[in-house]
């Protein structure tokens, strides 16, 4: 197995999804898309909660919403449907082979 290059990039300063998160979860070749995003919410106790999705379980539709495909039941589900907003954003922790 090819070890592969990875670089981290800063959070961006602008609520736009970067271009290489687009190209990833754009619904298409899943197969060769292995590498795990990491998306962090915050639980109702103020701890962050971090779940390793895979491009499959995200899409990003035309409008630049993301779709998640998680379990109703989950932390991470019910973290995104806090009633209060506080903990539906997110931010992107992902390495990208180059």
């Amino acid at each position: 197995m090819k070890e592969a290059e990875h670089f981290y990039a800063a959070p961006a300063t602008s609520s736009k999804t970067p271009d290489g998160v687009v190209r990833y979860l754009d619904g298409t070749d899943l197969e060769t898309k292995t590498q795990a995003l990491r998306l962090s919410t915050v639980g109702s106790d103020g701890w962050p909660h971090a779940a390793l999705l895979s491009a499959g379980d995200m899409v990003i539709v035309p409008s630049g919403r993301v779709r998640f495909a998680v379990f109703p039941q989950s932390t991470m589900a019910s973290n995104l449907n806090a009633k209060d907003g506080s903990r539906s954003r997110f931010h992107w922790m992902a390495a990208f082979a180059r």
